[in-house]
Parts: structure tokens; sequence; C-alpha cells
């Protein structure tokens, strides 16, 4: 990971996870020999089917694999270093508060970009995390290596705004 201090105006991080790292290169492995087997064997539209589905999640794999954070000004992003589109885009009159925590990847089902009723998560490295508490009651949840310096950054965007507190909304 690399980073900058929170004191320059704008943190950023590049997180890169171990573990989707790895699965990505297996089911690239996988959907590259699924589709030299389909050219060899002939056009059978199930293997078609078969080799589309690992390419797919392959895309969605790898996307999640390394992810540059920002903050600033702006408020919060996490984009996908590969494929460049933003997991989440939150602006800082989107946040309540945020802390460091904890954060268990069995309650989030697993590694990547991960939905529940209560918020989303991008489980990457490691077992703690930056927890954003929103002002729609939802959580937005980001592990990485050094979530006190996200928070830190956080906080400093959020008094350089002109809140009250260090994430009160003006």
């Amino acid at each position: 990971m690399s980073s900058q201090g929170p004191d320059l105006g704008e943190w950023r991080a590049v997180v890169t996870s171990p573990v989707l790292t790895g699965a990505s290169i297996v089911i690239g492995v996988a959907a590259a020999a699924t589709l030299v087997y389909w050219i060899a064997v002939g056009s059978n539209l199930d293997l078609l089917v078969v080799v589309l589905v690992l390419m797919f999640v392959f895309a969605f794999v790898a996307g999640t694999a390394r992810v540059v954070v920002t903050i600033g000004s702006h408020g919060l992003q996490a984009t996908s270093a590969l494929l460049g589109f933003a997991w989440t885009n939150l602006s800082l009159d989107d946040i309540a508060d945020a802390r460091v925590a904890d954060v268990s990847i069995g309650s989030w089902f697993g590694w990547g970009y991960r939905a529940s009723l209560g918020g989303t998560a991008l489980i990457l490295h490691g077992d703690r995390g930056l927890v954003v508490d929103l002002v729609s009651g939802k959580e937005f949840t980001l592990t990485l290596p050094d979530p006190e310096w996200a928070l830190a950054a956080l906080e400093t965007a959020a008094d350089a705004r002109g809140g009250s507190g260090s994430l009160d909304r003006p």
C-alpha cells in the first residue's frame, strides 16, 4: 500500500487484496483453459456459456483485487484500479460519523464488494477497517492496512469543511 498523510489536502492509498488477486488468477486461468478447450472441441453452446460466466466473474473479482481509496474535500471514493469505476463515492454530506473497528470477514460472508440490508463493504485486507456511518442509517465498511490514516484524513476533510464537530454536518 502506498499513501500520503492526510495533511496534504487529499489522502490516497492503493490497497491490494492478496486473497482477491489469487482468486482472480485462478479464475482467469480457468476461463482461459475453458476457452482453449471450447475452441479445440468445437462450438458447444453450453461450454460457451461457461466461458462467458467465468470471464464475467474474473472481471468482477479482478476489479476488486486492487482499489484506489481517495479521501478529501469531495468525501470518500473507492475506485477499481484495474477497471476504473467507483465502487463507492460518498460525499462528506452523506457521512454522519466514522470509526476504526475490527471487522469480521465472516459477518460479510467473504472478500470483495459486499452488500447487505445494513450497508455495503469492500473487504480487501486484514480484519481492521474504516466503518462509515451514513446519514441514511446504513454503513460503509472498508478494510485496509492503515484504517487510522483513513479516519484521520476523513476527519481532517470534515473539519476543513467547517463542521462544528469532526464529522458533524454543517
